[in-house]
């Protein structure tokens, strides 16, 4: 199978995130509280930037068909609509939906990404009727962020059980967590450094 370039893993017991940049070798761990401070930090800026006010918005259309497994969360700027099952088992879809949770707000980690409050809305609204998505179609139109209209569909598959293939690359992702050179946030991102207090040190995120 093909080399990944990057590997994410989400730490459930230490509530923590580790981001594996494959290619430059490079490890990131980030607790889930500072993920959580970078969100409302990029919130209050979104909230005060009239072009882009309205990805923080809560103010959505929702359709719902559970028979068919169709949800639908529009408005003026965005368009979520996926199909998808109810899980049987509860305590599978209780980790299904923190899945979807912590990876969407992993997204304001990175300022090259659209803010994810409006993925974070749908996540509620799939939550709040017990689908799980296979298939999310997104669709933004006059957006302050890039020139014209944003497409992007995604799929998700979840397997019962590990694959000989699985085994292989959680063998590799424990081998590059423990090998893998640790940095700070804006060299795993390539980022403008930041100076940290005016000791002319940049801040590490641990």
């Amino acid at each position: 199978s093909q080399t990944p370039t990057e590997i994410v893993v989400y730490d459930l017991r230490q509530k923590k995130f580790v981001l594996l940049d494959v290619v430059r070798e490079y490890r990131l761990e980030l607790p889930q509280y500072a993920v959580v401070q970078m969100l409302e930090q990029l919130r209050t800026m979104v909230n005060e930037d009239e072009q882009t006010a309205w990805l923080a918005s809560r103010e959505f259309r929702e359709t719902v068909d559970i028979d068919a497994g169709k949800i639908e969360l529009v408005n003026d700027h965005v368009r979520y609509s996926a199909t998808g099952q109810r899980p049987d088992d509860a305590a599978v879809q209780a980790m299904l939906f923190e899945f979807l949770d912590q990876f969407t707000m992993l997204g304001a980690t990175d300022p090259r990404r659209m803010p994810p409050f409006p993925r974070m809305m749908f996540n509620q609204t799939l939550k709040k009727y017990g689908i799980f998505p296979a298939e999310i179609e997104i669709r933004i139109v006059g957006n302050g962020l890039a020139n014209g209209d944003l497409h992007v569909q995604t799929r998700h598959t979840v397997m019962n059980q590990l694959s000989s293939n699985d085994h292989q690359r959680i063998s590799m992702a424990k081998k590059c967590w423990t090998s893998f050179r640790e940095v700070n946030l804006q060299a795993y991102r390539d980022l403008p450094a930041v100076a940290d207090s005016g000791n002319g040190r940049e801040p590490r995120a641990r």
